[in-house]
């Protein structure tokens, strides 16, 4: 038997039983329909990101590198500790036997360093070292639902789920900018990408007439890459800055394997409930990513004031990796109640890179928008700055659990980040 041809007979069993596999249809990924996962940097965290024409510390590195050239002196930061919770649930995705609707739900959190960055002066040109978590989850779900409606007429007394979920990508690499002469400046950034996802999935599914279904599957992907960012910022007024990257992300290697134990039912899509099959699937393919173009504007109107904006263009991603061209916004505010007192604030979307939902069509992509908010207070001593920040966001869209179904679920996302986080100049 070929591993194409086990792979469909393992989750047809559970299409029998369900209307769906809730399990089979889950992602694996921190979130692969979003590409702005995690703010970075304390100061960029509180303007909602908007930081392509400021980035005047070491987060910098990581937003705009020509940002660098304005930073005076040497610049330590590094996010302490940043924790990051996410709840998504697929509404009425399965039917109890009472006709009532029952929720699918996962939630995730990590709490990690997710970001470290250093910068120094060296006169006319700067030089930077940084490393970014841009995206982390770490989910575990145990759910048992009783008394659910199959597609073969017998009742499920009992289906019992667990997943654990592991995802995270780091970024790290070195920085260079320098000046253009008085007004402008350029920078690039390379960073080294690496990403490791391990999913484990045990699924029980229990008939009323004594059968069982039992599915046990683990997923573990490795990818390494190369993403340079080129910079470019300048003063187009006093009081007014404009930024403005390109980057792109390339994947040099990955390793994907795939094992899958199953045991079925009785039933036309699997004849023999006594035989339990091992699968094991290998891949190298290699994901694609987009070209992202940000374009950034900062204005002071004071020097306690500061408003910034930022717009970020997604490019199509065609093939297996296939992506929506998109696009996101952000704006954020700054004001300095004393100079050692100083509050952000600042609005972002998130948007999703997969189309718009149409009726009648199956295996549609999950399609949410998430629309959130940043707010932190930082206190400035001397030398150093320490900031308590906090960010939400929230959405909800379309999905469809069920393969080769044409029934979708509203799905309802909640996204919610704390950090504490510390930078020094010397």
């Amino acid at each position: 038997m070929s591993d194409s041809d086990s792979n469909v007979k393992v989750w047809l069993g559970g299409m029998v039983l369900l209307f769906a596999l809730c399990a089979g249809a889950v992602p694996v990924s921190a979130d692969q329909f979003h590409y702005k996962n995690n703010l970075i940097g304390e100061r960029a965290s509180g303007l909602a990101g908007a930081y392509t024409a400021v980035s005047d510390s070491p987060a910098g590195c990581f937003y705009n590198p020509a940002g660098m050239v304005y930073i005076p002196g040497n610049s330590l930061s590094a996010s302490v500790n940043a924790y990051n919770y996410s709840s998504k649930v697929y509404k009425n995705t399965l039917t109890r036997a009472d006709g009532t609707g029952v929720d699918y739900e996962q939630k995730s959190s990590v709490l990690l360093p997710n970001y470290f960055g250093f910068v120094s002066n060296l006169g006319r040109v700067k030089m930077g070292l940084s490393y970014a978590v841009p995206d982390a989850s770490q989910s575990n779900q145990k759910q048992v639902f009783s008394n659910l409606v199959s597609t073969i007429g017998t009742q499920i007394d009992r289906y019992t789920i667990n997943i654990n979920d592991v995802d995270n990508t780091y970024q790290f690499g070195p920085s260079l900018a320098f000046a253009l002469g008085d007004k402008w400046a350029i920078g690039t950034t390379v960073y080294a990408h690496y990403r490791n996802a391990t999913v484990i999935r045990n699924q029980l599914v229990e008939l009323a007439n004594q059968e069982f279904e039992w599915t046990n599957q683990y997923q573990d992907r490795t990818d390494w890459g190369v993403q340079p960012k080129l910079g470019l910022m300048g003063e187009l007024t006093d009081k007014l800055t404009l930024g403005l990257t390109v980057s792109r992300l390339w994947i040099t290697s990955t390793d994907y394997r795939e094992q899958t134990t199953y045991r079925g039912i009785s039933s036309s899509g699997y004849s023999d409930p006594n035989l339990v099959d091992f699968t094991i699937v290998n891949s190298e393919n290699k994901p694609t990513y987009p070209w992202v173009t940000t374009v950034g504007l900062a204005w002071f109107p004071s020097p306690r004031l500061l408003l910034s904006c930022d717009a970020s263009y997604y490019s199509e991603v065609s093939g297996a990796s296939a992506k929506e061209a998109t696009f996101n916004l952000a704006a954020g505010a700054e004001y300095y109640f004393t100079d050692r007192l100083a509050l952000r604030g600042g609005l972002f979307t998130d948007r999703s890179n997969t189309p718009d939902f149409q009726p009648g069509l199956v295996n549609q992509a999950e399609h949410v928008d998430l629309y959130g908010g940043t707010l932190s207070m930082t206190r400035f001593t001397k030398a150093s700055a320490t900031t308590l920040g906090v960010g939400y966001a929230t959405g909800s869209g379309d999905a469809q659990m069920g393969a080769n179904s044409t029934r979708s679920q509203t799905v309802e996302v909640d996204n919610l980040s704390v950090y504490l986080s510390a930078s020094y100049s010397f």
